[in-house]
Order: structure tokens, then sequence, then C-alpha cells
């Protein structure tokens, strides 16, 4: 693959891996950089790219693969619940502060009740504002499954939370 057949076939793929690893990680620096890397990736293995049959499909796993190494390497979770939680309010008044800390600590902890498999699919839906495709390339599972699995996290947390 030359460089203006590249420039056609993956170029045009940079938003979608783009939001594939912002989904993952939750961090537009750090999507960014993944995204960078996998082009550069490809960009070295461009003569092998003209003899795979699925070029998007190629590019969103190995921006998957790459977001989800960045998270092993870096922090371990499958979310930055503490960036997302803590951009719920805008708050200045110190009483709202500590209610909105409180609460914050509260959603985390009931999150964390959560199976990590349906923990990792609600806040790619929930916080990082995915769509089921998105996730769907994310995880690699099937959109009826990441439907049922949103389903069954709402349930859960709204069971927990009755209970408070």
């Amino acid at each position: 693959m030359d460089s203006r057949l590249f420039k056609e076939k993956v170029i045009p793929l940079h938003s979608q891996m783009y939001r594939i690893a912002y989904c993952i990680v939750a961090n537009q620096p750090d999507a960014e950089d993944i995204v960078q890397d996998c082009i550069l990736k490809l960009w070295d293995r461009r003569r092998q790219l003209s003899s795979i049959d699925d070029l998007n499909r190629y590019c969103c796993t190995m921006v998957r693969n790459q977001a989800i190494d960045h998270l092993r390497r870096h922090n371990g979770s499958d979310f930055q619940d503490e960036q997302t939680l803590s951009n719920m309010a805008d708050s200045t008044s110190s009483d709202s502060y500590m209610l909105h800390a409180e609460t914050s600590q509260q959603v985390k902890e009931m999150i964390r009740t959560l199976p990590n498999e349906s923990r990792k699919v609600f806040c790619l839906r929930v916080f990082s504002e995915c769509s089921i495709d998105d996730i769907e390339q994310a995880t690699g599972l099937s959109s009826s499954n990441i439907r049922t699995m949103l389903c069954r996290a709402r349930k859960k947390l709204r069971s927990i939370y009755e209970k408070m």
C-alpha cells in the first residue's frame, strides 16, 4: 500500500479510532496518543495492509487492544471514575462540594458492585457517552448483549439505591 492509498483508506478511520480509544480510556490526550501510535504502527505495516480483508475492523481491533493495554499499564482500572464523577457538578460552595463528594463516593461504591464487564459497559455508556456501536467495537460484545448488560446494571443500581 503506497502513501496515497494509505491516506485514502486509513486516515478517514481516524475519528472512528479516536471514539473507540476515548470510550475505553475516557481521557482525550491518552485517546489521541493511542490513535497516533496505531496510525504509526499501521504506517510501518503498510505493505501488509493490502492483504487484510477488513481494514476497518483491523484498525478498530488494534485501537481497542492498545487502549486496553494503556489502561493496564497506567492505572489497572476499567474506567477513570475519579475524573468522570468529579465532572458531574461544578459547584463552588463548600456545602455542595461536600455533598457532591459524598454522593460521588456512594455512586462509585454502587458501580463497583457491578460485575467487571457490566461495569465497563455501563461506564462507557453513561460517563463516556459512547454509542452502542462504539461499545460493541470497543468490547467485542454483541449489541444485544450490551443492551442486556446495561438493563441489568441499571436494575441492580436502582435496587441498591432503593435500599439506601
